[in-house]
């Protein structure tokens, strides 16, 4: 048989055979005295064989350590109080001693509420009959009771106490899983703190984006403008948009009043141009799907569609400031001059088809 056992030197639980306790003679598991201090020889941990007897107290008995371990596990433990280390983050806790106090109080508190009354019962009576000798009314019944008040308080408080039981199995059970938790929110607050860093730092890359926007907008602007009153001082009748594309002084600026995003680029698409070379043009240099046997045509100057962009970009910058609305605009772009190549070239069937309808009269 083996004993749980508790040693009054240092507090510690060690699990013993039954025959380290001299005059310990159980004939089952419930025959010792909890409140009795026995003399057990106690194995030295630094000397491997050689042991010392010492004061302790018997917890529990059972035929084998298993059976043992197994009660300790289910016995039923009050909450304690967590504390945590930050340095190591480990947990203290006491537990055997807190359960022991709980009980003897729990033992002792019913011949201590009786005392407790009896002891009130007669002050009432002392102070009542000096009240009646002194003729004073009896105004200080209240304060006898706020005396006694707060003893009955703390006695229900130490019934709720004992009440917070939980098996032990479950209260380990759950303290591994808020340890786990709280290393897990720990983990969580680390990677929100990297991602709040992240931000700030894309957030100071997107201001000096649009700064850097802004000013070439405005060099845009500017170069523009620096254009035109070089010209005018020349005296040249054509305006230079960009990247050797010239275009007719007075059609330019009859361009300017033109309405609509399609208009604009499909007039801006024949001043560059001309009907004859976009009717012989396609946009991307790719066949039509329309047709199986379709050829296809030469594409048009790449430099000259980026000029054409430019233009339309100046021009819708100058109605908003919003950049998708922008975008969306000039995505069009190369619909509006596929479109107006279709239309040159529906126009130049229809003339042929007049010619030589005219031939056949």
């Amino acid at each position: 048989m083996f004993a749980l056992v508790r040693f009054l030197e240092d507090n510690v639980c060690r699990t013993v055979p039954a025959a380290r306790v001299p005059g310990l003679l159980p004939r089952c598991t419930d025959d010792f005295d909890k409140r009795k201090v026995y003399t057990v020889y106690r194995e030295e941990e630094e000397a491997a064989g050689r042991t010392t007897l010492q004061r302790a107290l018997i917890l529990a008995l059972a035929e084998n350590k298993t059976d043992l371990e197994s009660h300790v596990m289910q016995k039923k433990i009050k909450i304690p109080k967590l504390c945590v280390n930050s340095s190591e983050g480990s947990w203290e806790f006491k537990e055997n001693e807190e359960e022991e106090n709980g009980e003897r109080r729990h033992s002792k508190r019913p011949d201590g509420r009786k005392q407790v009354e009896g002891t009130r019962k007669s002050i009432e009576a002392v102070v009542a009959r000096l009240e009646k000798q002194n003729n004073v009314t009896p105004s200080h019944n209240s304060g006898c009771e706020d005396i006694f008040l707060e003893p009955c308080s703390m006695a229900g408080h130490m019934d709720t106490l004992d009440d917070a039981l939980i098996p032990r199995v479950l209260y380990e059970e759950l303290l591994r899983s808020y340890q786990q938790q709280q290393v897990e929110m720990r983990h969580i607050q680390h990677e929100l703190e990297r991602t709040r860093r992240q931000l700030v730092q894309q957030a100071k890359k997107l201001k000096d984006y649009g700064t850097l926007v802004t000013e070439v907008k405005e060099l845009r602007v500017l170069n523009r403008r620096l254009q035109d009153v070089l010209l005018l001082r020349l005296g040249s009748e054509k305006v230079h948009l960009g990247s050797g594309v010239w275009v007719n002084e007075e059609k330019w600026h009859q361009l300017q009043a033109t309405q609509g995003d399609s208009k604009y680029t499909k007039n801006l698409a024949v001043m560059i141009w001309g009907t004859d070379v976009l009717k012989n043009r396609s946009v991307t240099g790719v066949a039509t799907k329309k047709k199986k046997d379709a050829s296809p045509k030469p594409p048009l100057s790449p430099h000259k569609l980026s000029v054409i962009r430019e233009c339309v970009y100046d021009r819708i910058a100058q109605e908003t400031m919003d950049e998708n609305e922008i975008a969306q605009r000039l995505s069009k772009v190369n619909k509006y001059i596929c479109e107006k190549i279709m239309d040159i070239n529906k126009s130049c069937k229809n003339e042929e088809r007049k010619e030589a309808k005219f031939s056949l009269q």
